[in-house]
């Protein structure tokens, strides 16, 4: 209810409240008309990756407006400091806890494993079970710490804690052994330091009591990093991703009805890459001695296509783009705040990630929003 106020009710420009209204009802078309076409009702609920960077950017945005936004600030930044220090916690005293369907022997939430000690490369996920949203939503706290407005001086014991905060944010992302966001997260480690550098005011033995301490913390850090870096370099952009990209892109453009409006739900996880042959075809087709193939999942973009077709994919884009337009300062950090979130689209399946989402836009919007709120929604 709360979005379909922020979405209609409350509006300032006619122009902004038409678009929205517009994009609202070409989704519901786009998704009646696939329904009727393919019968996935009981699918109904995935669909909403169709709308769900729609309805959580404007509520961010309302709540942003909102005279909650201060205790949003703090609210990001302390369930990442959580989820970091439960992470941090696991692994090095409780490590025969395993929590996640990715990474337990058998798919179960949590797992116990009775000698007491974690399987080797073993990646921790805090609470949300999943090792890459957990790495992501670790680094939109450390984004929104390392780049919330601060007083131009700051004394010893406010930067010993600042350091102390990001080292458990960066720490734990390190522990989740996901590449992009580890990378990012080194990323804004670098920047955070490059600007307590600057901000440090005191004097000689103090300054120089800070920089000793610094220097460790880059030291044990970026040491953690090494397994991370090895590997990035060994993989890259490694193979097996680019041939689920291209395997999915086949997909799109196999036939007129799934460029249009999407794939029969039910042959998203049917569909399946041959691990010998390359074959991209129905699991049962290809797979006669039981192999269980590849799964084409880890690209948000090519998962919306599948879902709505390309027609209202690029509608979906051309709305994005408005809204931001209007809601957003932009400067360099709004630009690399937005390519980090269109990587993370890109490499995985986060377009499902609902509360990574809300917490992207609602950082985006805490630290980049203009003065004066956009049409699409006002202050509450």
């Amino acid at each position: 209810m709360s979005f379909v106020y922020c979405l209609f009710i409350k509006n300032e420009k006619q122009d902004i409240k038409i678009l929205n209204i517009i994009h609202f009802f070409i989704f519901l078309t786009f998704l009646l008309i696939h329904l009727i076409v393919h019968g996935d009702w009981k699918y109904l609920i995935d669909f909403r990756l169709g709308i769900s960077l729609m309805v959580f950017m404007v509520i961010a945005w309302a709540i942003c407006e909102s005279r909650y936004r201060e205790a949003l600030f703090g609210i990001i930044i302390l369930q990442s400091l959580i989820q970091a220090s439960f992470a941090i916690i696991n692994y090095y005293f409780v490590p025969g806890l395993v929590l996640g369907t990715e990474i337990t022997p058998n798919g179960e939430v949590f797992y116990f494993y009775p000698e007491g000690t974690l399987n080797e490369g073993a990646r921790v996920s805090g609470v949300l079970l999943n090792p890459s949203l957990f790495g992501n939503m670790v680094v939109l706290g450390l984004l929104l710490f390392a780049l919330r407005p601060q007083s131009q001086k700051i004394t010893f014991l406010k930067a010993f804690f600042n350091l102390s905060v990001i080292g458990t944010m960066y720490y734990a992302v390190m522990l989740s052994h996901s590449r992009y966001p580890s990378t990012i997260a080194t990323l804004v480690l670098i920047f955070y330091f490059l600007k307590l550098f600057r901000r440090v005011r005191s004097n000689t033995v103090v300054r120089l009591i800070f920089y000793l301490l610094l220097l460790t913390l880059v030291f044990v850090l970026l040491g953690e990093y090494g397994p991370i870096f090895n590997k990035l370099m060994a993989k890259g952009f490694d193979n097996l991703r680019a041939i689920k990209y291209f395997a999915g892109m086949q997909v799109v453009l196999d036939n007129w009805v799934t460029m249009l409006i999407g794939e029969h739900r039910e042959l998203h996880s049917a569909i399946r890459i041959d691990e010998l042959t390359g074959v991209v075809s129905n699991q049962k087709e290809i797979h006669p001695d039981d192999r269980m193939g590849i799964r084409i999942s880890d690209n948000s973009f090519i998962l919306l296509i599948l879902s709505l077709g390309i027609i209202y994919t690029m509608f979906y884009a051309l709305y994005m783009i408005l809204f931001i337009r209007n809601s957003v300062r932009f400067n360099l950090n709004t630009i690399l705040m937005l390519i980090y979130f269109l990587g993370a689209l890109f490499l995985t399946s986060a377009i499902y990630w609902d509360v990574f989402i809300f917490y992207f836009f609602a950082v985006l919007f805490l630290l980049q929003r203009k003065t004066r709120p956009p049409s699409a929604v006002v202050s509450s």
